[in-house]
C-alpha cells in the first residue's frame, strides 16, 4: 500500500462527517473580524465535520462584490476565494431558504450564521447553529450536550 493510500484510509469518509453549512456573513466574518473560521469551528464542533457552501451563498457574495466598492467588495472577493476551499453544493432556492432547505435535507447539519432572523428560524426547526460572540469567537446553540 502506498503512503498516500494509507493516509486516505485513515481519514473519515466525507459522508460520515457532520455537514456545517455556512452563510454569507459567516464566510465574510473571517475578513471583517479576523476570525479564522475553520480553526474556530474545530474548537466548538464535536467530532469530524465538513464545511458546505450553498451555491446561493456564492451568488450573494458575487452580488456584494459587484455592487460595492472598497473594503466591502474586497471582503466579498476574499470570502468567495474561501468558499471555493470548501464543498460547494447546488441549491434550488436562494438566500436563507437555500440554507434552511439544505440543513433540513442533510443529516445532523449545523448552520453557521450571525443572522438573527435565520437563527430563530433554525431554532424553530430544531437545527443547531453556530454564531459569533463578542466579535471574537464562535458559540454553539441548539447542540445536544454542548
Amino acid at each position: 500500500m502506498t503512503p498516500e493510500a494509507e493516509d486516505e484510509g485513515n481519514e473519515e469518509p466525507t459522508d460520515k462527517k457532520r455537514p456545517v453549512i455556512v452563510d454569507t456573513n459567516a464566510l465574510m466574518m473571517q475578513f471583517q473580524y479576523y476570525l479564522e473560521l475553520e480553526s474556530e469551528l474545530q474548537r466548538v464542533m464535536p467530532g469530524a465535520f465538513r464545511v458546505v457552501v450553498p451555491e446561493a451563498v456564492l451568488e450573494e457574495l458575487e452580488r456584494l462584490m459587484e455592487e460595492n466598492e472598497g473594503k466591502k467588495a474586497e471582503e466579498a472577493r476574499l470570502a468567495i476565494e474561501l468558499a471555493h476551499t470548501f464543498e460547494v453544493t447546488e441549491s434550488e432556492k436562494g438566500g436563507d431558504e437555500a440554507i434552511i432547505e439544505l440543513a433540513s435535507k442533510m443529516e445532523d447539519a449545523v448552520v453557521v450564521t450571525n443572522d438573527k432572523l435565520l437563527r430563530a428560524r433554525l431554532r424553530a426547526k430544531g437545527i443547531p447553529n453556530v454564531h459569533m460572540r463578542s466579535k471574537a469567537f464562535l458559540s454553539v446553540e441548539g447542540f445536544p450536550g454542548v
